[in-house]
């Protein structure tokens, strides 16, 4: 198992992962809000998602914000 999470981890595209997520959020932050937030993310984009979550919690609250950010998890990662 962990062999395979290597193989799928060395396979990802971190440039190409990360213009995903930022278009997936954008729609909920607006343009502006979500590019200070990128630039502010580690350059593959590996923290976006976490960075992102406490902005979403003010607008749409905790419950909404999780599920939002696994919903952005799962189609970034899982069903590419």
């Amino acid at each position: 198992m962990l062999s395979r999470a290597r193989d799928w981890n060395a396979s990802q595209k971190p440039a190409e992962t990360k213009e995903f997520l930022t278009d997936c959020v954008r729609p909920y932050l607006g343009a502006r809000a979500t590019e200070g937030l990128v630039a502010a993310a580690a350059p593959d984009g590996h923290d976006l998602l976490s960075s992102v979550e406490p902005v979403l919690a003010i607008f749409l609250g905790k419950r909404a914000a999780g599920r939002l950010v696994t919903r952005v998890f799962d189609r970034t990662l899982v069903r590419r």
